[in-house]
């Protein structure tokens, strides 16, 4: 049998899963008619971008930096979304708490 590793169908047809935008693998598993082998290929190639996402966080060689990226991203950010310069206030409460989540998830990984 060949394996399947190309999108049978859709806006992605012919394209290999592995090049397949994530939320467009997700939405695939939430449709209840993808069945066999499709779904199992579908949700491999989830697993195994969550591994690769998983080494990549392990490889995070100082949580320090990663702090001082998030921190240049939020003041990066806050030049285009500040309200005093344009944006709103719930453009920069997104920022914030964007940021907020960041910093917490890279304390559970430094702990």
């Amino acid at each position: 049998m060949r394996r399947l590793d190309r999108m049978p169908f859709g806006m992605h047809k012919g394209q290999l899963l592995s090049e397949i935008p994530a939320d467009y693998v997700e939405w695939l598993l939430s449709l209840d008619h993808i069945r066999n082998p499709l779904r199992g290929v579908v949700e491999q190639e989830l697993e195994l971008r969550a591994e690769e996402a998983a080494r990549a966080i392990d490889a995070c060689p100082d949580v320090q930096i990663a702090d001082e990226l998030i921190g240049a991203g939020v003041r990066a950010l806050a030049k285009k979304y500040h309200p005093d310069i344009g944006g709103t206030n719930q453009q920069m409460q997104d920022v914030n708490a964007t940021a907020a989540w960041l910093r917490a998830g890279l304390r559970r990984l430094a702990s």
